[in-house]
């Protein structure tokens, strides 16, 4: 970190094993860059920006990129407990009931010197497995070995392919209180087209099945020998999610 030109800060190991093949497919290398990935096991990133403040005396001047999950949440208004974790489409969908919230970034792009935040789309967006997903809802090699529900999984990414109906999706869905959650959740959302309810379904169900550190090495292998086959019959075109791509254009510019 200290002797990188660059950094990108993350906050867990999927970011830090992935980022390097997502870079390779934006057609920059970040070994070339000098671009440093550290991952600082969650939103610690305050405790190493501190080193890097040029608003501030006698601190190194390096770009820094900070990568953060919207994470929305929710709670009930009349109860006392925490906030929990929420689908991107139950944000917001119930305002007289829940209270809600999402990550708030530091710094936007633009407004310091050489610290900027990026994260998954406000609307649609809720961490690095579940945005692959809705980017690339229908790339079946992304479904790893070490994944629970490949088959099912599989099967919504065909629907999706083929341009099936929302109710087709639910139908192959295994019975369970998270599932019987999803799909009530996506039929509550009213300002959801039917595309983003599809995507946001299979992004639900990709992301209960992963295993973050396993499947994220995993697929580091796969896109990276899925690069390699680029040119060929066999590349399978995979999307970089929009803010990885707009942190390391704006790292590298």
């Amino acid at each position: 970190m200290l002797f990188a030109q660059k950094i990108i800060l993350v906050e867990g190991l999927a970011e830090q094993l992935l980022l390097s093949v997502f870079a390779e497919y934006e057609g920059v290398s970040l070994e070339e860059n000098h671009i440093a990935v550290i991952n600082v096991g969650g939103r610690y990133f305050n405790h190493f920006l501190h080193l890097f403040d040029t608003e501030k005396a006698n601190t190194l001047n390096k770009r820094i990129v900070c990568l953060t999950d919207q994470d929305p949440e929710r709670k009930k208004k009349s109860s006392n407990t925490n906030f929990k974790k929420c689908y991107p489409f139950e944000y917001d969908a119930n305002t007289e009931e829940y209270e809600y919230k999402r990550n708030i970034l530091l710094y936007q792009p633009g407004t310091h010197p050489n610290i900027a935040f990026f994260s998954q789309d406000k609307v649609e967006g809720k961490t690095l497995e579940y945005d692959l997903i809705i980017v690339n809802p229908s790339l079946e090699i992304l479904v790893t070995d070490s994944m629970k529900n490949q088959d099912e999984i599989k099967s919504l990414m065909r629907l999706y392919t083929d341009g099936k109906p929302q109710t087709d999706y639910e139908s192959i869905l295994r019975k369970s209180d998270e599932n019987k959650r999803i799909i009530e959740g996506i039929n509550q959302n009213t300002s959801w087209n039917e595309k983003q309810k599809c995507r946001g379904l299979i992004a639900s169900r990709y992301l209960n099945s992963v295993g973050k550190g396993e499947n994220a090495l995993e697929l580091a292998y796969i896109l990276d020998e899925n690069l390699q086959n680029k040119g060929t019959d066999k590349y399978k075109k995979f999307i970089v999610p929009d803010y990885i791509k707009e942190a390391i254009a704006w790292l590298c510019k």
